[in-house]
């Protein structure tokens, strides 16, 4: 009874935030659309605010997508697209995909990559884990901060290490950071489906997600997936 109440108190307070996330994204789209509507207003503002509402879109577009693939996986309405794919070719896709950003925001991102060959994987869905952790790795570093991207093989099996020496996670809260719905106290933690999403599309793989984390010292996230041949 205990546990059937929490979660409902988790999926209510999931509710609420995600409500709070689209309102305020949707208030600064109506907010500009009223502020050009007007015959007066200036080219430098035009500009502006077109940024901003297209920055918006996009932000809440990120947000429906999310909340459709969460509604899917816990659905078990996923099925994956299994293709053979260069492994090094892969992790380069994502090292292009993120170092700008991370060279933005101050970041030292740094990549090793060990294993070679071919995977069967569905890219894309990996590749999603892959950039919300490198996310969430960026979001609770900072600028300054160091994340290491390691892949490497180990007894038939991909291991992809990412890690940082950001402000870390609480013994607390480390245990239910999986957790459908669960939000950290920490005030950069998203709207709690982020890491969700990540193990159920790693665990449709067979594989494994593990975290490790000391508050004040960094986190290390494992992404563990046994290597398959195509058939």
């Amino acid at each position: 009874a205990n546990e059937i109440s929490r979660r409902e108190q988790l999926k209510n307070d999931f509710i609420s935030q995600v409500s709070h996330e689209l309102r305020t994204p949707l208030t600064a789209i109506k907010g500009w659309a009223i502020t050009l509507n007007n015959q007066d207003t200036d080219k430098d503002t035009l500009e502006l605010g077109f940024k901003i509402i297209e920055k918006e879109t996009d932000r809440l577009s990120a947000m429906v997508e999310e909340l459709l693939d969460f509604s899917r996986l816990i659905n078990e309405n996923v099925s994956l697209d299994l293709k053979e794919i260069n492994i090094v070719e892969f992790i380069n896709h994502i090292k292009s995909f993120m170092s700008p950003r991370a060279s933005k925001e101050g970041i030292n991102l740094k990549f090793i990559t060990e294993a070679s060959g071919n995977m069967l994987v569905d890219s894309n869905r990996l590749k999603q884990v892959f950039i919300n952790l490198l996310d969430n790795a960026f979001k609770f570093t900072g600028a300054g901060g160091n994340v290491l991207f390691n892949t490497l093989i180990d007894n038939n099996k991909l291991i992809f290490v990412i890690e940082d020496n950001g402000c870390g996670i609480s013994e607390e809260d480390l245990p239910r950071v999986k957790e459908k719905f669960f939000k950290g106290k920490n005030s950069n933690s998203k709207n709690g489906i982020g890491l969700s999403i990540c193990d159920e599309i790693v665990k449709l793989h067979n594989g494994e997600l593990n975290i490790y984390s000391n508050l004040g010292i960094g986190t290390k996230v494992e992404v563990i997936i046994p290597i398959i041949k195509e058939e």
